[in-house]
């Protein structure tokens, strides 16, 4: 909620009937083992950049720019 800009709390509630939850669910696993693959991203970091990439869109920004500055801070990362 945070890179939403709110400070109120959120309470999850876990549904385990919740088919949406399984198919929503962000897995690199294959993506590893085929590819080598390892996020640079954290989960909070991740939500971040993507709702700032929204809130630029929102704004009229020019998102190839947006879209290029974010490329190049995740190229940054060790």
């Amino acid at each position: 909620l945070q890179a939403l800009g709110s400070d109120k709390p959120w309470v999850h509630e876990p549904d385990p009937t919740s088919i949406e939850a399984r198919q929503l669910a962000i897995d690199t696993t294959l993506a590893h083992a085929r590819l080598g693959f390892v996020s640079r991203l954290d989960g909070p970091t991740a939500v971040r950049w993507t709702m700032e990439w929204h809130r630029a869109e929102a704004e009229g920004a020019d998102l190839r720019q947006t879209s290029l500055d974010q490329i190049a801070a995740y190229e940054r990362l060790k």
